[in-house]
Order: structure tokens, then sequence, then C-alpha cells
């Protein structure tokens, strides 16, 4: 299975490391995307990456970008 697999098999979790709050903020959207699908069955960050996510969010909420439910 390639890393970037859209489809692993019904039994697998998927987890993310965020790595950094510089990365959050790069990939913003494509990391918002795959919550919102939830394609992710755990996410792994440190209080910096919480807050650099959570401003992501509310950036793209107010511009109508992307919604997390």
């Amino acid at each position: 299975m390639c890393i970037c697999d859209p489809c692993p098999p019904p039994t697998a979790q998927v987890s993310l490391d965020l790595a950094s709050f510089e990365v959050v903020r790069a990939c913003a959207g494509p990391l918002l995307d795959l919550l919102r699908e939830r394609l992710l069955d755990l996410v792994f960050c440190n209080e910096q990456e919480a807050i650099a996510l959570a401003e992501v969010r509310a950036v793209g909420a107010r511009n109508d970008r992307v919604m997390i439910t």
C-alpha cells in the first residue's frame, strides 16, 4: 500500500503527526480537507501545532473556504 493510498484496508487506522506549526500553516488546505473528510483516525500534535491548526481553521471558516464539522 502506498503511503498516499486514499483507501486503506477497512481495519487500518490512519494517523498523522503534524510535525510543526510551520507545516500546519504551509499545508493548511490539504490538512483541513483530510480532517473534514474524516480520513484520519488520530492526529498527534503539541500545543503549538494545535494552536496553529485552530488558527487556520478559524481563518478558513471566516473566509468560507473550509469548514470542519
